[in-house]
């Protein structure tokens, strides 16, 4: 269960590495290019300040996705000083993949190959990224000594970015204003990035239901503000919809119905877009018209799976924190109680939520889907007790956003499963 691997982090307080001192260079070339906020934050004199059970000197830090790690090492080898320039006993090199769940194989092979040039344990060298499952498994490979196992710390730079976004909330009308008004155009908005089996299944369903018309759903758009679509887009809905097919055979029909259809015909975009967010990043581009005019959010997370060595989120569950909308989660199995634990209430007693413990996805999908149907019959522009109980928890969910709680809380884990990581390090280093 999620809530002993939350309750399990209070353990970390004990594994302090009070007396590392670390020779570490930070540069502009080792960055390779702008710091996201992650790095900032992680990186900042004030954050330095509070992390006082381990003392910061310099660091080596890298941010990067994991299929790119190794033909980022040369890179990285370039512009680390040589080892006549630092005690290779007194060195910590940081891997930022905090917008990354699970690393891939081929992370293990860069992590040996880093530590080899370098002349260090592999220990030395810790991976930040957002998948919580580790805080369970790395304790198991201390304790077992586990010689492959990856030193982990927590860093989510989605949650640490949703506070910028801040500015936009006036933008979405609450729903009690617009169930009064009668403002409510549609039931549901489901917003895409890139496309992937259990989105394209999603969005095959809601086509053969007639839920499209009922809906504001989009994929990926290079410029949302004028639902400019791409062809990538289009072209990728046949070929990840056959691995759809498969992986979700409830909704083969469906599915195989959708791919015989011309994907340049199909409708991927969001005709209501008079007023959108203009982030820098496309990730943070909200159609804020569309999401004031409908109550569902359907998120579709990156991942979907059995839920044994992933559990994380996305920027896409925290845009109806933000923006204050009821959702349902099409991502990893117990992803609820996750929020749950890191301060957020979810929607039970309005929407059945017995889906998100169901482990097997393609089963979890369907359990989402009779829920949208179910959902799709609720009146929607008429206020009573089930739109002021949405509107009481929707509020919450934004005050612990704004209130800076929930960052608080992110950096917390940051900040224990980091000093866990130094620790271990430091047990690493040959006296």
């Amino acid at each position: 269960m999620w809530e002993e691997d939350w309750n399990s982090r209070e353990s970390l307080a004990s594994c302090q590495a009070k007396e590392i001192n670390f020779v570490i260079k930070i540069t502009e070339e080792v960055n390779v290019g702008k710091l996201r906020k992650f790095g900032k934050v992680l990186l900042s004199k004030s954050n330095i300040e509070r992390m006082k059970n381990f003392d910061f000197n310099d660091i080596f830090y890298q941010e990067i996705y994991p299929k790119h790690l190794m033909e980022k090492i040369d890179q990285l080898l370039s512009v680390i000083p040589s080892r006549e320039m630092y005690n290779p006993s007194n060195t910590i090199v940081l891997l930022d993949m905090s917008s990354e769940g699970k690393p891939r194989k081929v992370c293990r092979q860069g992590i040996n190959k880093l530590a080899y040039a370098l002349n260090i344990n592999p220990n030395q060298i810790i991976v930040i990224n957002q998948n919580v499952r580790y805080l369970q498994s790395i304790w198991r490979s201390i304790s077992e000594r586990h010689k492959n196992s990856l030193n982990w710390a927590f860093g989510d730079r989605f949650s640490l970015e949703i506070c910028s976004q801040s500015q936009n909330i006036h933008h979405v009308t609450s729903i009690e204003d617009s169930a009064r008004k009668g403002s409510f155009c549609r039931h549901f908005i489901c917003l895409n990035n890139a496309v992937r089996p259990h989105r394209v299944a999603i969005y095959a369903y809601m086509r053969k239901s007639g839920l499209l018309s009922d809906s504001y759903f989009s994929f990926r758009s290079k410029n949302l503000a004028k639902g400019i679509q791409p062809n990538s887009s289009c072209s990728n809905i046949k070929r990840v919809g056959q691995k759809a097919s498969v992986a979700y055979p409830s909704l083969k029909e469906s599915i195989d119905e959708l791919l015989v259809q011309d994907p340049n015909e199909l409708d991927l975009t969001i005709d209501d877009t008079s007023t959108v967010t203009h982030a820098k990043e496309l990730i943070w581009n909200v159609p804020l018209h569309a999401m004031s005019k409908s109550l569902f959010s359907i998120v579709t997370e990156t991942t979907m799976s059995d839920g044994n060595r992933m559990l994380r989120f996305t920027e896409k569950t925290l845009k109806p924190l933000l923006f204050g909308r009821p959702f349902l989660v099409a991502g990893e199995p117990n992803l609820l109680p996750y929020l749950r634990a890191l301060g957020f209430k979810t929607f039970e007693g309005v929407i059945d939520e017995t889906y998100d413990s169901i482990k097997n996805p393609a089963a979890r999908l369907t359990s989402i889907l009779e829920e949208i149907s179910r959902l799709s019959n609720v009146p929607i522009n008429e206020p009573n007790s089930s739109t002021k109980f949405l509107q009481q928890i929707c509020e919450h969910n934004q005050r612990h956003i704004l209130s800076g709680a929930f960052e608080n809380q992110i950096l917390t884990l940051l900040r224990e499963t980091l000093s866990a990581a130094l620790a271990r390090a430091r047990r690493s280093i040959p006296s």
